[in-house]
C-alpha cells in the first residue's frame, strides 16, 4: 500500500516505486510540510539578516578607516612622533562576505584596534575581554543566523522527518501490507535514505537561492561577493551534517519499539551533542588552560614597562633622559623584545586551550560541524587569531621604524619619514586553507552517518513487521 492508501503491485516494488512511496509519505503529512516551510522561511530570513549585518559591518569599517586616514593625513609632519606615541594608528580587519552565512565570533571582537608606538598599559591590543569567544554557535544560543539554524534547529526538523520513518509505518499498518509483497528490506531502507536526502536537497535548493537573491537585490554584496569555494563547502558541510541526523533517525526508527521511544532517543542525542558535550569541552579547556583576564594582561604589561624603566634608570645611574620622547624611545627599545616574548607565550597558551576544547568537543558532531562552518565563513577563531598576530607584528615594525627615525633622522627629513611610515594591510587567508582545516573534521560526522546507516540496515533486517 502506498502512502496515500493505494495498493502496491507485487511486481512493482523496486527501488523507484519505494522511493516514490517515501516521497509521498514525506509530503502527505501536514506537520512535515508546515515545519519544512517554516524552516525554509527562517533560512531565507537568516541569510537576509546576515546580509544586513555584513553590510553594516563592512560599511562601518570603511568609514572608520577613511576617517582615521584623513585624520592622520591632516597632521603636520612635525607632529607625527607625538601622534604615533599618544594616539597611534588604527588598523582594521574587513569582514568577509561569507560572514553572511554565520556571524560566529565576529560580533564579539573588535574589527579595528589602535596600534601605538612604544609600550604602556594603554597600548595593549583591545581585541577581547580576555576570555576568548570560542565557537558560540555550539557553546550557547547565538544570533539567529544561518549557522545557528543549521547546527541547532535544523536537526530537530530532520528528527521530525525521520523519527517514525519505519516504526510509524508499522503503527499505521502500511508496513505489513507493503512487505506482503516481495520487497527487499535493504532496498526499502535505501529508498528511505534517498528520499530523505532528496527532501533535504530540494529544501536547500529552494531556500538558499531566494535568500541570496534578496541580499543581492538589497545591495548587500555591492562591495564584495562570497567566494564560490567557501559557499559550496559551507553548503556541503551543512548537508553532510543534516544527513548524519537523517541516518541517525533511521537507526532510531528501526531500533525503537514505537515512534515515541524513537523520538525520545533522538531528542536525548540532540541535547547531548548540542549542549552537554560542547559545554563540557569549554569548561575543561578553561580549567586546564585558564585564559588571561583583562586585569591580568594589564598587570603583565605594566610589569614589563616598569622593568624596562628600572633598567633604564640603572643604565643612566639616576640621570633622567633629556626629554620625555627620548625616555619613551629608550624604554621601548628595552621593552619591545620582552613584549614580543610575552605575546608569543600568550598565543601559545590560547592555542593550547583551543586544542583541548577542540579535541574534547570533537566527540560531538554538532561541535565539529559548528567549528567547520565558522572556519569556512571566516568568522571563527582562526581568522581572528591571524588578525591578532598580524597586528602584533605590525606594531613591532612600526615601533622599530619610529625608534630608528628618532635616533637617526635630522629634523629636515621629517616629511620623508612621515610619508614612509609603514602601513597595515590585512593578509586574507586563501579559502582553500580554510577548507583544508574544515573538511578533515567532517570525517567524524561522515563516519557516524555511515555507522548509523549500517546499524539501521541491520535493524531493518531483524525488524518485526507484526
Amino acid at each position: 500500500m502506498s502512502a496515500r492508501g493505494e495498493p502496491v503491485d507485487a511486481g512493482s516494488c523496486g527501488f523507484a516505486r519505494l522511493l516514490r512511496h517515501e516521497l509521498d509519505l514525506l509530503w502527505a503529512q501536514p506537520a512535515r510540510r508546515v515545519t519544512t516551510g517554516l524552516l525554509l522561511a527562517l533560512i531565507v530570513l537568516a541569510i537576509y539578516r546576515g546580509g544586513v549585518a555584513f553590510q553594516q559591518r563592512s560599511g562601518s569599517v570603511r568609514e572608520a578607516a577613511a576617517a582615521a586616514r584623513a585624520e592622520w593625513e591632516r597632521r603636520a609632519p612635525d607632529q607625527w612622533l607625538s601622534a604615533g606615541v599618544r594616539e597611534g594608528r588604527w588598523v582594521y580587519q574587513p569582514p568577509l562576505a561569507a560572514s553572511v552565512l554565520t556571524e560566529g565570533i565576529s560580533r564579539s571582537q573588535d574589527a579595528g584596534v589602535p596600534v601605538r608606538v612604544g609600550l604602556a598599559p594603554a597600548h595593549r591590543l583591545e581585541l577581547s575581554d580576555g576570555h576568548p569567544s570560542w565557537s558560540p554557535q555550539v557553546g550557547r544560543f547565538g544570533p539567529l543566523d544561518l549557522g545557528f539554524l543549521l547546527t541547532v534547529l535544523a536537526p530537530l526538523w530532520v528528527i521530525l522527518l525521520t523519527f517514525d520513518a519505519v516504526c510509524g509505518e508499522k503503527e499505521r499498518g502500511t508496513l505489513r501490507l507493503l512487505f506482503s509483497h516481495p520487497v527487499d528490506r535493504g532496498i526499502y531502507l535505501r529508498a528511505k535514505a534517498t528520499g530523505l536526502l532528496l527532501w533535504l536537497a530540494a529544501s536547500f535548493a529552494l531556500a538558499l537561492p531566494v535568500g541570496f537573491l534578496l541580499c543581492a537585490g538589497a545591495g548587500h554584496f555591492a562591495q564584495d561577493a562570497i567566494e564560490p569555494l567557501r559557499l559550496v563547502a559551507f553548503v556541503a558541510t551543512a548537508f553532510l551534517y543534516l544527513a548524519f541526523w537523517g541516518m541517525l533517525g533511521l537507526w532510531a526508527s528501526t531500533g525503537g519499539a514505537d515512534s515515541r521511544s524513537s523520538l525520545m532517543r533522538l531528542l536525548l542525542l540532540w541535547a547531548l551533542f548540542t549542549f552537554f558535550l560542547p559545554r563540557v569541552a569549554m569548561i575543561a579547556g578553561e580549567l586546564l588552560h585558564p585564559p588571561a583576564t583583562k586585569l591580568e594582561v594589564d598587570i603583565a604589561k605594566r610589569a614589563l614597562f616598569v622593568a624596562a624603566r628600572r633598567v633604564l634608570d640603572e643604565d643612566h645611574h639616576g640621570t633622567p633622559p633629556a626629554s620625555w620622547m627620548e625616555e619613551r624611545v629608550l624604554v621601548a627599545e628595552r621593552a619591545l623584545p620582552l613584549e614580543a616574548e610575552a605575546d608569543r607565550a600568550d598565543a601559545a597558551e590560547r592555542a593550547a586551550a583551543t586544542r583541548v576544547k577542540t579535541w574534547l568537543a570533537s566527540l560531538s558532531p554538532t561541535a565539529v560541524t559548528g567549528l567547520a562552518l565558522l572556519d569556512l565563513a571566516g568568522t571563527g577563531e582562526q581568522r581572528h587569531e591571524s588578525f591578532r598576530e598580524q597586528v602584533g607584528a605590525y606594531r613591532r615594525s612600526l615601533s622599530a621604524y619610529y625608534l630608528a627615525a628618532v635616533r637617526q633622522s635630522p629634523p629636515q627629513e621629517a616629511a620623508a619619514i612621515y610619508t614612509n611610515i609603514p602601513t597595515f594591510a590585512y593578509r586574507e587567508e586563501p579559502a582553500a586553507a580554510a577548507l583544508g582545516r574544515a573538511w578533515p573534521r567532517m570525517l567524524w560526522p561522515a563516519f557516524l552517518a555511515a555507522a548509523a546507516y549500517v546499524a539501521a540496515l541491520r535493524g531493518i533486517g531483524r525488524y518485526d513487521l507484526r
